[in-house]
């Protein structure tokens, strides 16, 4: 109770973070049971956001620019999706534990799309969509 301030909170870091219990002292053999058990029966917490990135690109090649700065976008991180709405437009999903990570890691595809783009002689802006 001192360490996680309840059971749940504690099957929950045993399901977020592999070794959580070791790293807060708890030793025995108890705590791979614990553990399974939490695999089972916890959903961790995460929070979906998405933005709209808009790219483009004229050159002769533009089509394999565009989907590379989009494979570039998807590749950035863990748990990011990329989807067609309509050319230019294309939506960015981020699932992570909380919004100031998944911002973060937003962000981050975004701008890693955005920099292909630019330095392959096209344009790209993302926008920020609210849930």
């Amino acid at each position: 109770m001192e360490v996680f301030g309840g059971l749940y909170p504690a099957f929950e870091a045993a399901v977020l973070e592999e070794n959580a219990l070791e790293e807060e002292g708890f030793k025995g053999e108890w705590i791979k049971e614990f553990r399974a058990i939490a695999k089972e029966n916890i959903t961790p917490p995460f929070v979906t956001i998405s933005g709209i990135i808009e790219v483009t690109s004229e050159a002769p090649n533009g089509v394999e620019i565009v989907k590379e700065a989009l494979k570039r976008a998807k590749e950035s991180g863990d748990n990011i999706d990329v989807y067609y709405i309509g050319s230019p437009k294309y939506r960015i999903r981020v699932i992570a534990e909380d919004y100031k990570t998944a911002e973060k890691i937003m962000k981050n595809a975004a701008d890693k799309a955005i920099e292909y783009i630019t330095k392959a002689g096209g344009h790209g802006e993302f926008h920020r969509k609210e849930a």
